[in-house]
């Protein structure tokens, strides 16, 4: 499968804290427990794309500076292009996570630089082409990917958004993605109420062909509406859980999945390959193959 995904890349640091509230200490010595990486959503999502087999077309913004570099090296030693990056940003995208440990609860604090402010050009002919040629669209919620959401409508591509945490169906910043997603991800973190009924009414809301919930610990919930049915699965467990990008790994997975099998299966398998991606050390590594993913399948009751 080719596959266009557009979403944010930069730098991530992660710090494992013993609970919140964190309490004070003058200083703290949490021995490995601190690592910056290369990460953000569309970073992960193409490294799970490509463990998979697939052919990535990677479009993003970073600064022309010392992590915008980290960035281009990371890339480049992943087999990632890079074309289709701009280097425009007055600093590159940096991320710190507090990380309860046992891996638990997180605290994001994501510095998006200027990256709100860019635009996509959609007639860039270097865009139309990556777009032109995907199979599908694997877009994050970020403004500069708006245009492309027209874009990729226009061409009759598949599109994928992620929306992550919603708090109402009626969230203005997402109303777009929302509205041209034919594949709707997001997690159940800040959705009020129970699950299911977010979910019902997200579905009332929207078009989409499927909406994907995550819901952390407790599995996933998924909505087909062709079949006009719920799947609900409960985590898989492959043991002690040691890094961070669920969200990006259902994604990427499921929508790799997605087509070659009905709806359950393709779910099945999505979440066979998060349990396994969470199971590395890392949040840049440890991502299953296909062969993975199907060897853990046969021995997991779904």
């Amino acid at each position: 499968m080719k596959v266009f995904v557009s979403g944010i890349l930069g730098i991530e640091t992660t710090l494992a804290v013993r609970g919140f509230p964190v309490s004070y200490y003058p200083v703290d010595y949490p021995f490995f427990g601190i690592r910056a990486e290369v990460a953000g959503s569309a970073y992960r999502m193409a490294k799970s794309f490509r463990a998979l087999g697939d052919d990535v077309r990677l479009y993003s913004f970073v600064g022309d500076d010392v992590q915008g570099r980290r960035v281009f090296d990371a890339l480049d030693a992943d087999g990632l292009p890079r074309c289709l990056i701009d280097c425009s940003l007055a600093e590159t995208v940096e991320t710190v996570v507090l990380q309860e440990i046992p891996f638990g609860r997180r605290q994001v604090y994501c510095d998006l630089k200027d990256v709100q402010e860019r635009r996509t050009d959609v007639s860039d002919e270097r865009i139309r082409a990556a777009v032109g040629e995907a199979d599908a669209c694997a877009i994050m919620n970020v403004n500069f990917n708006r245009p492309i959401l027209a874009l990729a409508r226009e061409l009759g591509k598949t599109i994928a958004c992620d929306v992550q945490a919603l708090t109402s169906v009626t969230d203005s910043f997402n109303a777009e993605f929302i509205e041209y997603a034919d594949i709707l991800f997001l997690s159940d973190e800040g959705a009020p109420g129970s699950p299911e009924d977010f979910l019902a009414a997200l579905a009332e809301r929207c078009t989409a062909r499927v909406i994907v919930m995550g819901l952390a610990a407790d599995g996933v919930l998924c909505y087909d509406r062709e079949k006009n049915k719920v799947h609900k699965l409960k985590a898989v467990d492959v043991g002690k859980v040691l890094s961070a990008g669920a969200g990006a790994a259902l994604m990427s997975s499921f929508l790799h999945y997605y087509g070659r099998y009905d709806t359950a299966d393709a779910l099945k398998r999505a979440e066979v390959f998060s349990a396994l991606k969470l199971a590395a050390n890392a949040a840049g590594g440890g991502y299953p193959t296909e062969r993975d993913v199907e060897d853990k399948l046969a021995a997991v009751e779904f």
